[in-house]
């Protein structure tokens, strides 16, 4: 890093913590695909939780693409993320409501 300038060197760090959040993201994803496959936690558990992490996993690649700056990729990116959270709460809403979901 020693020819790089200072915005570089952020921006590097940026991209670089972005996809390592991202690579953690998507083992968490099949993590609880397991946990639901030896049924540990149920399908409404595995939707809600699934259907988040999708949401958080478009906001760390808007980061890594406002990286660089492409601004109608990032804002397609967190359009999409939040239709993901609101599917998210939809989720959790309708599961408490139903009474399908019991959190305790």
């Amino acid at each position: 890093m020693e020819g790089l300038s200072l915005v570089d060197e952020k921006k590097k760090k940026r991209l670089f913590i972005s996809r390592l959040l991202g690579v953690v993201i998507s083992l968490a994803i099949v993590a609880l695909l397991f946990c639901f496959y030896f049924q540990i936690i149920d399908e409404w558990i595995l939707a809600i939780i699934v259907v988040l992490l999708s949401a958080m996993n478009f906001i760390v690649n808007s980061v890594i693409i406002g990286v660089k700056d492409s601004t109608v990729t990032v804002k397609l990116n967190l359009w999409i993320s939040g239709i993901f959270f609101l599917a998210g709460a939809g989720f959790l809403t309708y599961g408490l409501m139903t009474g399908n979901l019991i959190l305790f």
